[in-house]
């Protein structure tokens, strides 16, 4: 303790020796960061809850610079076994990420488990459960995509989804959006909603990392998003995903709904990416090789 007390009265006197000083409590801090375990045990399943054997699992850890911000990744890599097991022993680093291969399968860098909880107790018998999705076999597709405006005046704007076009009449998605005041100041918050309505069918909101499948069932009629002035996390723009079904359940798929409510003056842009399986089918997996015009 008195040495320390010594370095850090020169350091205050010699500018070098601070320098020296400074130098070392960012090599202790990078080793501190650089030196947790990261042993880890983990199990890979479909989506349907069964074992994925012989996938190839990755494991890559982050190592901080001695700036504390710059980072160098090394790959580990392993094989999960017959029941879908897989483990990493002996490496160690600041965080750890993951990622697994294996034909017929996919998975997402969006998955919830990508990522090594900082907390993780590592127990063979607690696996961290990664899961994949088992490819059923693209089908044809059809892709659109909608780029246009919308009144801020809740006027009701009708799209045909296979052909990604503004339609006067009929449609298989209806998109009102009501502003308030219509007129809006530059960086003011103001209140806003939007309702997606689907005519003849129905829409559900999804999260998960693998959208290829739609449900059979649970779809709503309409959908609103409403935003008050005074929201806490206000925003003006609005980005969701939702599997649809349209023409009387006819044609399932589903799409990327994008609108930046604050354009001014209005009409407000409105985009959407769609993807619709015309056979009818709920599987929504894309190969680019099979993609058809819509009608």
């Amino acid at each position: 303790m008195t040495e320390e007390k010594n370095v850090l009265s020169r350091a205050r006197a010699e500018p070098s020796i601070a320098i020296v000083t400074e130098e070392m409590a960012r090599k202790e801090m990078q080793a501190e960061m650089n030196s947790k375990p990261m042993d880890t045990f983990g199990k890979v399943i479909d989506q349907y809850g069964n074992p994925v054997i012989d996938a190839r699992a990755t494991m890559g850890v982050l190592e901080f610079a001695s700036d504390g911000i710059h980072t160098v990744s090394k790959q580990y890599y392993t094989t999960t076994d017959s029941e879908g097991k897989f483990h990493f022993i002996g490496q160690y680093g600041a965080m750890a990420g993951f990622g697994f291969d294996k034909k017929g399968y996919e998975y997402s860098s969006r998955s919830p488990s990508q990522t090594r909880n900082q907390n993780y107790s590592p127990d063979p018998a607690y696996p961290i459960i990664f899961k994949v999705w088992k490819c059923k076999g693209a089908e044809p597709m059809v892709i659109a995509q909608i780029h246009e405006k919308v009144p801020c005046d809740g006027s009701a704007v009708r799209f045909d989804l296979l052909k990604g076009k503004r339609v006067q009449e009929g449609g298989d998605m209806i998109v009102s959006l009501i502003r308030n005041p219509v007129n809006i100041v530059s960086g003011k918050h103001f209140e806003w909603s939007v309702t997606i309505e689907s005519p003849d069918g129905g829409m559900i909101e999804y999260t998960t990392p693998h959208p290829y499948e739609a449900p059979a069932d649970g779809y709503l009629a309409a959908t609103t998003n409403k935003m008050p002035a005074n929201m806490q996390h206000w925003t003006s723009e609005f980005t969701r995903s939702y599997y649809f079904k349209i023409r009387n359940g006819g044609i399932y798929g589903r799409m990327t709904v994008d609108i930046a409510a604050h354009f001014q003056p209005p009409p407000t842009p409105f985009n959407a990416l769609i993807y619709a399986n015309p056979s009818g089918s709920r599987n929504l997996e894309l190969d680019p090789d099979k993609i058809v015009k819509g009608p």
